[in-house]
C-alpha cells in the first residue's frame, strides 16, 4: 500500500470505537465509553496526496463511530493470523506491519497547567506552544491539522 493512503478499521457489528457524550436522566452530559471490540474489518482510504486530501478524510471518518485509523498497514490474507469470523481481524502487530507514512500523529494529555475552557474554545496557542516546546525544530514551520478527542466536548 502506499504511504498516501490510511489503514482504516472497521468494527465488527455496531461496536463503537469513539467516546461519545449523551445526556442523562438527570439532564447532565456524560461520557458513553468506547466498546473494546477485537474484530475488525481492514479498509483503506483513497489517496492522500496533500495535507488537505489527509483533513478532508479524517473528517469524513470523524463521524463513523465504527471506524478509526492506524498507522500500520495489514499483512495480507496469507500472513495474517486465522480469523475468528470470516473477514474481520484482529488488531495484532502479526496481522500489521509499521510502514512509513508521509504522516504523524501526536495525542498530547497534560500538555502544561492551563483553563480548559480556554483550551477547548481556542487551542491553537496551545498546539503552537505544544509544537515549539516539545517538538524537534524540523516540525516548527510544516502544515498541520488538528482535532480535539472527545474528551474536550465536556462543557
Amino acid at each position: 500500500m502506499s504511504p498516501n493512503k490510511l489503514t482504516v478499521l472497521r468494527a465488527i457489528g455496531s461496536q463503537v470505537l469513539a467516546k461519545i457524550w449523551v445526556g442523562s436522566k438527570n439532564g447532565q452530559p456524560v461520557i458513553q465509553q468506547f466498546d473494546e471490540p477485537r474484530n475488525f474489518a481492514v479498509e483503506h482510504s483513497p489517496e492522500v496526496h496533500n495535507i488537505d486530501d489527509l483533513a478532508r478524510e479524517l473528517d469524513r471518518l470523524a463521524s463513523m463511530r465504527h471506524h478509526c485509523v492506524i498507522r500500520g498497514e495489514f499483512v495480507g490474507e496469507a500472513r495474517a493470523q486465522p480469523q475468528e469470523y470470516p473477514g474481520y481481524h484482529r488488531r495484532l502487530k502479526l496481522n500489521f506491519e509499521e510502514v512509513p507514512r508521509h504522516w504523524v500523529m501526536f495525542d498530547v494529555d497534560g500538555f502544561e497547567d492551563r483553563s480548559w475552557s480556554a483550551t477547548r474554545d481556542d487551542p491553537v496557542p496551545q498546539i503552537e506552544k505544544f509544537i515549539r516546546k516539545v517538538l524537534p525544530e524540523c516540525f516548527w514551520d510544516v502544515t498541520y491539522y488538528w482535532r480535539l478527542s472527545g474528551s474536550a466536548g465536556k462543557l
